[in-house]
């Protein structure tokens, strides 16, 4: 009666019961490792990873790469500024150069222009004295002249002065010397003829024509009018 009302034991379980009581992980991916802890910074901020530092790394490249540029861009500034005023110092170098030259040049120009007018004032000075010197000589009523062709000539002191009187300069006068006239010859002998012969100027020719007739006039009487000669 005993083992009649006595409980029968509970059945051994099967596999698919232990397969389905066995305890499921909450994660179906478990993490082999755990992750390292993070890295306090000793204020407290948390350290950068790896890809923060890949970025600053990157980052940092990059900036460095442009200041190089920038250094290179402002040295070949600084060396184009240099040579550009290089070139302007050459040049006013040589502009300088010309300048003093030029001026140099027209010193010389005035020294000669000055020492021309002085031998020119110096040789009107010659040929005024001289001029004076033969006008006024006394060695008789007839002086010794020198031609441009080289022949000694008899000058009248008293028909060059006449001559001068008139107006005249010494070429017209050289005329009457080359043919050896006196000035009693002009006045008491020429005739128009003779006076023609000299190749004088038209107005030289009347000027010197009427002074000998005004001095033939002069001496005789008005019933003694000299005429004319053709």
């Amino acid at each position: 009666m005993y083992y009649a009302n006595r409980a029968p034991p509970p059945p051994p379980p099967s596999s698919s019961s232990a397969a389905v009581a066995a305890p499921v992980h909450p994660h179906p991916h478990p993490h082999p490792h755990p992750p390292p802890p993070q890295q306090h910074q000793p204020d407290g901020a948390m350290a950068p990873s790896s890809e923060e530092e890949g970025g600053n790394t990157s980052g940092v490249s990059t900036l460095s790469s442009t200041r190089s540029h920038d250094h290179h861009v402002m040295f070949a500034n600084q060396a184009s500024q240099l040579a550009l005023q290089e070139q302007v110092s050459r040049l006013q170098l040589e502009n300088r150069r010309l300048l003093e030259e030029l001026m140099q040049s027209e010193r010389q120009y005035n020294e000669l222009l000055h020492m021309q007018v002085v031998d020119r004032q110096q040789m009107v000075r010659h040929l005024q004295s001289e001029g004076e010197r033969s006008r006024h000589s006394s060695a008789g009523s007839a002086s010794i002249s020198v031609t441009s062709v080289g022949r000694v000539v008899k000058r009248d002191v008293e028909l060059d002065r006449w001559l001068t009187d008139l107006g005249l300069d010494t070429a017209v006068a050289d005329r009457f010397f080359d043919e050896e006239y006196s000035l009693h010859d002009v006045l008491e002998l020429m005739t128009r003829d003779d006076l023609r012969q000299l190749n004088l100027r038209g107005g030289i020719q009347l000027r010197i024509w009427d002074a000998v007739l005004k001095h033939r006039t002069g001496r005789t009487s008005p019933e003694e009018k000299p005429e004319e000669p053709d």
